[in-house]
């Protein structure tokens, strides 16, 4: 029955159509709702997070393309990699841990039986390795430097999903066309990420806070984000997974742009893609992260430059001006919302938003202060690094610091760091930064802007979400983490050198 729901095209048209989307969606909502009793009942929470992950594995084993599809996807909708945690005498292991594991397992015996395709892919392995050899390097200098090894752990554990890139080329050999694939699935995830979102926006501006412990509690154990309350009844509900939400919303203004630049003379938005741009700028604007709002408005520039180049004044004007309705339009679905769930109290018109890109907002200028210090032990340790777990010491005067620290003196010492280039400076040095750094961007092609030149969506999203991810690893760090560098890697196994819909 379930089999016919996928091939029989008697099927209403939209049910058929988004098929994939459904099944998608019904999926993370089950996970979710598991997750939830997990973190109830721990004993099952573990032999969920167990049985899940070998639910993986089966998967994969099966068909690699199935596998990557999945995984990336629990980075979307599982920020932290927590939604299920294995517990045993005392330790813990994320339901991501497990996965990677897994995935690192098959990978050897997959390299193994594919070694020849391997052997013919020199460039693709070769930067790889030279990537993993500058991580080796960095290990062996925090070793010979005396870093702590718990932070050295912490710090490099972070890198490790690097490891999984074998995987993505296996996919991409095993199905040429991935990313009609994917793409369904994914989007199904993103949107399962807002809808999760801003149901948590309107119930905690709906109930008070009090009632909500367990829900908050869950949100925050399982690594999902941050709920945070700005006053007048309005909160903030961050995942570090958002950052998907910002590359959908770049991907969908891409796929805009190409699609009806053309035909300008009759702008006609499709309405599920017009919702699905709107639906996740919006997700964006309620995560109240500074970062991914300057990252959304560099690739929203970089898709405008783009059309200037190559359609023309009047498809750029055309096109600025739909996309910036589509941004005022979620602006006004926010409003409404916030409307919503305060019932009747101040609500987010009367928030001075500007607050947020204030000097004086306590994590910004927490920022600010780990500024100076970080920047002087940089360039004390220039070329080489300072190997993973190196630490910097500085004062802050963030109160929620401030009250964790002995005296109430603020001040900390660290080895994570919101600055995210520095931090890449400092672990990896001058040399190992570039050389990590290339290895995502050495496939830029830059004939992108030469006139008389067609693009394709997948190179018009390509830019526009790396765009995002270079901006947004300025001030929130995401290449030295799973979220961002699975995010790199999907961006070169799915947009790269795709040679259809072209504008």
């Amino acid at each position: 029955m379930l089999e016919n729901f996928f091939t029989d095209k008697n099927k209403p048209d939209f049910l058929f159509k988004y098929r994939y989307w459904l099944v998608g969606l019904v999926v993370f909502f089950a996970l979710d709702i598991v997750s939830w009793l997990g973190w109830q009942y721990k004993g099952w929470g573990s032999l969920l997070a167990i049985g899940l992950a070998l639910g993986w594995l089966w998967l994969a084993s099966r068909k690699i393309s199935w596998g990557l599809i999945w995984l990336v996807a629990e980075l979307i909708v599982g920020s932290f990699g927590r939604l299920f945690i294995v517990e045993w005498a005392g330790w813990w292991l994320p339901w991501r841990y497990l996965i990677f594991i897994f995935a690192s397992g098959l990978l050897i015996v997959k390299i193994w039986s594919h070694k020849e395709y391997f052997l013919k892919q020199p460039k693709e392995i070769g930067w790889w390795l030279v990537s993993l050899f500058v991580l080796l390097s960095s290990l062996v200098v925090a070793i010979v430097k005396g870093n702590s090894f718990y932070n050295i752990f912490l710090d490099m554990n972070g890198y490790l999903y690097l490891l999984l890139w074998p995987m993505f080329l296996l996919a991409k050999k095993e199905s040429a066309d991935l990313w009609l694939q994917a793409k369904e699935i994914l989007s199904a995830a993103v949107i399962w990420l807002g809808l999760k979102t801003l149901f948590m926006f309107f119930l905690f501006g709906h109930y008070p806070a009090y009632e909500l412990s367990l829900v908050y509690s869950w949100w925050r154990d399982t690594g999902l984000g941050e709920i945070t309350s700005l006053g007048t009844g309005y909160y903030r509900i961050f995942s570090q997974s958002h950052l998907w939400s910002t590359l959908a919303a770049i991907s969908g203004l891409a796929y805009l742009a190409v699609t009806k630049v053309k035909n300008n003379k009759n702008f006609v938005v499709e309405p599920i893609l017009g919702l699905f741009i709107w639906f996740n700028l919006m997700v964006v604007l309620v995560s109240m992260s500074r970062s991914l709002w300057l990252g959304l408005l560099v690739g929203w520039f970089i898709l405008l430059v783009v059309i200037m180049i190559k359609a023309g004044s009047r498809s750029f004007f055309v096109y600025g001006l739909v996309s910036f309705i589509l941004l005022l339009s979620a602006w006004g679905g926010l409003k409404v919302l916030s409307n919503l769930t305060t019932l009747g109290q101040p609500t987010i018109s009367s928030i001075d938003l500007s607050g947020r890109f204030s000097s004086n907002e306590a994590a910004g200028q927490s920022r600010l202060q780990l500024l100076g210090p970080l920047v002087k032990a940089t360039v004390d340790n220039l070329w080489l690094g300072a190997g993973f777990g190196a630490t910097v010491e500085y004062q802050t005067s963030d109160p929620r610091v401030v009250k964790a620290t002995a005296g109430g003196t603020g001040w900390v010492t660290t080895y994570a760091f919101e600055w995210g280039y520095l931090d890449l400076l400092y672990k990896l040095g001058l040399i190992g930064a570039i050389i990590y750094l290339w290895f995502f961007l050495r496939w830029l092609d830059y004939t992108i802007l030469k006139s008389g030149q067609l693009i394709t969506f997948y190179k018009l999203a390509a830019v526009g979400t790396w765009g995002v991810l270079l901006v947004t690893n300025l001030t929130t760090p995401y290449l030295n983490h799973p979220l961002g560098i699975g995010a790199a890697m999907a961006i070169m196994i799915f947009l790269v050198n795709k040679k259809t819909i072209y504008v």
